[in-house]
């Protein structure tokens, strides 16, 4: 099953809300491709997915303050417009219905991660190795934990 149907599974069948963060620990895919992932969906899917997306830009005020924000769909050409300019935008979430509780944007990633963190300290996973990030320090270097969570 190609990654696009089975976003449709999780979203319309399963109603999941799914973040591309969710979606990119979940496939085992960077998060920049999850981002497109979800774009895609979305464009495939207007009007019948609620799209929440997380903009940023700078503010119209005397003194300009960069913001950052999570806006569904429907009001995402007023935000824009509330904007000196945009700096960055991308698709935060999909989900079959419009959240009744912003804790319904996170629940799924919360749950996701602390089941990353409660893995044994020698299972790798993306929340240790941090595989699915586009930002790259070589200069940190990770620190292997033995089985007892103790650092060597």
């Amino acid at each position: 099953m190609d990654l696009l149907s089975r976003v449709d599974e999780l979203v319309s069948e399963e109603l999941k809300v799914v973040s591309y963060k969710w979606a990119s620990r979940h496939f085992d895919i960077p998060s920049n491709d999850a981002k497109r992932l979800l774009f895609e969906y979305a464009e495939a899917h207007k009007g019948k997915v609620e799209v929440v997306y997380l903009l940023a830009g700078w503010t119209k005020e005397e003194t300009p303050k960069h913001t950052m924000q999570l806006v569904p769909g429907t009001r995402l050409d007023s935000a824009r417009g509330a904007l000196r300019s945009v700096s960055g935008m991308h698709v935060y979430s999909l989900a079959a219905a419009a959240a009744k509780d912003v804790a319904m944007l996170y629940s799924q990633d919360y749950i996701q991660a602390a089941e990353l963190h409660t893995q044994p300290p020698e299972k790798a996973n993306c929340l240790r190795d941090n595989r699915h990030s586009a930002v790259r320090c070589p200069m940190v270097k990770r620190v292997q934990a033995d089985r007892r969570g103790a650092h060597s």
